[in-house]
């Protein structure tokens, strides 16, 4: 059982096969048929359309043509679709990540992970428990039904979680950075703040102390302050006005809102 590292041509309409090891499969140009076997594979048609099938095992699909087919089987593995076009997961195919100039991706009934790419993207998940998460554009993710991660990362984002209980994190305390969530439900759904991007926050939920309702902290402690009128979500890094608290959210239908529904990662 090895690795092999197999290349098309430029210029025929190649058939590739692998093995049973971990392979890297390039079709280059022409309409190429790549096939993995057994292993964690890497396949790539190149120019061209192209048809991939990698087989059991967690692989990898480079996808950069709207004519290429991606062929999984039921149960062979998590599998990731690398895609430099607007994609849409197909049967079987648990990850999609977005490259070069894409900006739409859109998932299955599977539990997805959809992950975006420096441009304003739009992702959509479909019927399982997903993970959406943008890069640094301006991005617009919703969950669909299922119980759905939201992660706009940086830039000004909108999120809709869907149907089931979703967990929005934010992860950053510049103001630039700020998310608009569509259709929070305090009956169901859960903020999460990183706490990587928050100074002064430790645990896994935020204190009662660290929170307050209302315009402003009120002393040292708070730092989550959430303006009930208006939706807006501020974070405060020391509660004393030494540094101005800063909007990170925007909680469109003003729900009730407590520190029992923040946690922190």
């Amino acid at each position: 059982m090895g690795t092999a590292s197999l290349n098309g041509s430029d210029s025929l309409n190649d058939e590739l096969t692998g093995g049973s090891g971990n392979d890297e499969i390039n079709g280059n140009a022409g309409n190429d048929l790549l096939v993995g076997n057994a292993g964690n594979d890497i396949l790539n048609g190149g120019a061209g359309e192209d048809t991939l099938r990698a087989g059991i095992g967690n692989d990898v699909y480079r996808v950069d043509s709207a004519g290429d087919q991606v062929l999984e089987e039921l149960n062979a593995g998590i599998d990731t679709v690398q895609a430099s076009i607007h994609y849409t997961l197909g049967n079987h195919l648990e990850h999609l990540t977005l490259t070069g100039q894409a900006t739409i991706g859109r998932g299955n009934s599977l539990n997805n992970t959809l992950i975006g790419n420096a441009f304003n993207n739009l992702l959509v998940g479909g019927n399982g428990n997903d993970q959406l998460q943008g890069d640094s554009g301006n991005d617009r993710l919703n969950g669909g039904n299922g119980r759905d991660t939201l992660i706009g990362g940086t830039g000004r984002d909108i999120l809709v979680g869907g149907r089931g209980r979703d967990t929005f994190l934010l992860t950053s305390a510049n103001a630039a950075d700020l998310d608009i969530i569509r259709d929070f439900n305090s009956r169901q759904d859960r903020l999460a703040i990183a706490k990587s991007g928050f100074p002064g926050l430790r645990g896994t939920r935020l204190r009662d102390s660290q929170f307050v309702v209302g315009t402003g902290a009120l002393d040292r402690f708070d730092r989550v302050i959430y303006n009930d009128r208006s939706g807006a979500l501020f974070f405060d890094r020391d509660g004393i006005g030494g540094a101005a608290q800063v909007q990170i959210a925007s909680l469109s239908r003003k729900p009730t809102l407590g520190a029992s529904q923040i946690v922190l990662r």
